[in-house]
């Protein structure tokens, strides 16, 4: 393996990195509160997004790739215009630092793990929560991934489980136990 490129811009400790659905572009998120979108081929910066009060968790891309979606330790989720690069509306209202989050393959859900255990699913249209579950006791959700049908979430937590979500009813589907420590990411093969 050989190193093929070296993304240089954030001031801080960067917390993701996700590739655009097209693999053109990559979106990092950082503990200087930014969002940056890079460009791959030419390994050059974008765009920054700043409006995070606090480290930025996570960015994604929707799955449209013209939409980035973000969250922050300031328990906001907010979403970006990567072709205007301009900052759109927020999704509002977590109880605690998100620390993760995903969206729905069909774009129209975003799934938010925080800090304190919580889970909840916001519609995007309506800006609205859907549900919210505790997944994780006294501890935070590092992980939140929908599945690629969209009818399953699958959680990633400090408690070391890893739970598959129906997301129909909410409720608990397979407690994938058996981790000896603290669970960071989980995804779908």
């Amino acid at each position: 393996r050989r190193e093929i490129g070296v993304l240089v811009g954030h001031k801080a400790h960067v917390s993701s990195v996700t590739f655009s659905p097209d693999g053109c572009s990559l979106a990092t998120s950082c503990a200087d509160c930014s969002i940056k979108l890079w460009d791959i081929a030419s390994r050059q910066e974008l765009a920054t997004f700043y409006g995070h009060s606090q480290w930025a968790n996570a960015a994604i891309f929707f799955p449209d790739g013209k939409t980035l979606a973000s969250c922050s330790d300031d328990g906001t989720i907010k979403f970006w215009d990567a072709g205007a690069k301009k900052q759109d509306p927020i999704l509002g209202g977590a109880t605690n630092a998100v620390d993760s989050m995903d969206i729905s393959p069909d774009g129209k859900l975003v799934a938010t793990g925080q800090r304190d255990g919580i889970v909840s699913l916001w519609e995007v249209a309506s800006q609205k929560i859907r549900g919210t579950w505790r997944a994780a006791v006294g501890t935070s959700v590092h992980c939140c991934v929908f599945s690629p049908n969209g009818q399953a979430l699958l959680t990633a937590s400090d408690d070391r489980k890893v739970i598959l979500w129906d997301l129909a009813s909410q409720k608990e589907m397979r407690n994938l136990g058996g981790h000896e420590g603290v669970v960071q990411n989980a995804v779908f093969s």
